[in-house]
């Protein structure tokens, strides 16, 4: 894949270009992934072709599940439907992050890597006992206007910090989403349905129940939205609009998805979720604009996506990067 790298728009990462290169890199890093990228890298970049736009970048979310099946173990036992969930979920991720480059947005495959403050409004708790979803990812997106953003970190600061401080004083122009992937759909679907249900309902009528910790509530967000992608492994043709499984996602707040092209009355290809979701530049201007404009920074800024022009080896870890910023930790 041929591009420029010639630096374009910012003079240097802030500290969203920072956590987005801890998730991707801790996604590489991890054993399913490692085993899965030398047959998933050479798929996308066969998808994105030689000369790629922000168009095509954005489309490789209809190619996900062809790309997740590569390396798809078959049978249904516990250890390879718990490495294919981390794998698919990785994927996405991914996925997510690189259409993201550029922009105050990132995904969280971590929870415990989202800023306190943040984590506070998403908890459910039932009595005393917390409820929240920990597994699911969470994107969100950051105003512009904060200095903090731009301002270097602080001797012993961490990226979750920082970002905290942004959040706590940035609450009402804060756009998060939760984004749950599963790679089967029938046999998950009534999850993202309840969850959805409990973390958009204006108010319990159960005492037991509360939303929110810390006087932190997701009606401080700018928007709030959960979202559903799936692979699926089931059967393409067991699916119809009138199907037990897509009607209990058809409402879902921030959308239901597949990595397959779009089916309508049945699921959006994962590339809509920016918009759908709302999940992307705060400007509200969609993805397309800031993607192109930083895909030329590809092989610099960004080449621990590890799609630039290099042999198909992927790029040793620890040769990514030599700020000392950006080797912070969440």
């Amino acid at each position: 894949m041929n591009m420029a790298s010639e630096p374009l728009g910012r003079g240097a990462d802030n500290i969203v270009d920072l956590a987005r290169k801890t998730v991707v890199t801790d996604i590489l890093k991890t054993p399913v992934v490692t085993q899965c990228w030398p047959v998933w890298r050479p798929l996308i970049l066969d998808s994105l072709g030689l000369a790629p736009t922000a168009g095509h970048f954005l489309e490789l979310g209809s190619q996900l599940s062809e790309i997740f099946r590569s390396t798809a173990q078959a049978g249904r036992g516990q250890d390879s439907l718990s490495a294919g969930g981390a794998a698919w979920e990785s994927l996405v991720c991914y996925y997510l992050n690189l259409c993201l480059i550029g922009s105050n947005a990132v995904v969280f495959k971590k929870r415990t890597a989202v800023p306190p403050s943040i984590q506070d409004a998403l908890t459910i708790s039932y009595r005393n006992v917390s409820a929240n979803t920990e597994s699911d990812m969470v994107a969100v997106t950051f105003p512009d206007n904060d200095v903090a953003l731009l301002e270097p970190l602080a001797k012993g600061e961490s990226i979750k910090e920082r970002l905290d401080v942004i959040a706590q004083r940035s609450f009402p122009d804060l756009a998060v989403a939760i984004v749950q992937c599963k790679t089967n759909w029938n046999d998950n679907a009534q999850i993202p349905m309840m969850w959805d249900m409990l973390y958009n309902a204006k108010i319990f009528y159960d005492p037991r129940i509360n939303q929110g910790r810390n006087n932190r509530h997701l009606i401080n967000f700018k928007s709030f939205n959960y979202a559903f992608v799936t692979v699926p492994t089931n059967k393409l043709e067991s699916f119809k609009p009138n199907s037990l499984s897509v009607k209990r996602v058809s409402e879902l707040s921030g959308g239901n998805y597949w990595g397959r092209p779009d089916q309508p009355g049945i699921a959006r290809s994962i590339r809509q979720i920016f918009d759908v979701a709302k999940i992307g530049p705060s400007s509200g201007r969609g993805v397309l604009p800031s993607l192109a404009r930083f895909l030329p920074l590809l092989p610099s800024r960004y080449s621990y996506f590890q799609l630039s022009d290099s042999p198909d080896v992927p790029v040793p870890l620890e040769e990514l990067g030599n700020s000392p910023q950006q080797s912070l930790a969440l």
